[in-house]
Formats: structure tokens, sequence, C-alpha cells
């Protein structure tokens, strides 16, 4: 697969991991206050489960990025940006 394909589909599993998690968040939260708390809920939890597969993706294409980028071992912004990453998950 060429590279440019996994830094798209990178940055799609971003899109993915970030958006709906945040927008769905920010909808249950409004449901709650407005008493419809159990459809909002079965909502909520679709969406984290997209979230979980976007960002198994992102973490997987991201090795994928790693490796073809031929950027190991890395220096500078890149180990800045790894150590982040790991820190996070």
């Amino acid at each position: 697969m060429s590279y440019r394909y996994v830094l798209v589909l990178h940055l799609a599993s971003l899109i993915l991991w970030v958006g709906p998690s945040t927008g769905a968040w920010l909808v249950y939260l409004q449901a709650k206050r407005e008493g419809l708390g159990s459809r909002a809920a079965a909502w909520f939890e679709k969406v984290v489960r997209l979230e979980h597969l976007a960002f198994l993706s992102l973490i997987a294409t991201g090795l994928v990025l790693l490796y073809k980028s031929e950027l190991w071992p890395p220096s500078g912004w890149l180990a800045w940006k790894l150590a982040l990453v790991f820190s996070v998950i």
C-alpha cells in the first residue's frame, strides 16, 4: 500500500476518533438534561465503539507510516510526538 494512502487513512482515523466522540458527548449531556437519557446512552455507546475502532486504526496506520518512512529510530520532533502518543495511551 502506498505511503499516501496510509497517510489518508491515518488522518481519516484521527478525524473519526476525535470528532464523533466529542460530538456524541455533547449530545449525550444535552439529552441527559432534557430527560432523554436512555436513547442518548444507546446512541452514545454505538459512537464509542466507532471511536475505539478508529483509535485502533490510528495506532496501526501510525506504525505503518513509521515503518514506511524509514525514520526509525525517531529523533527530534518525531521522538517527542511518539512520547506524547504513548503517554496518552
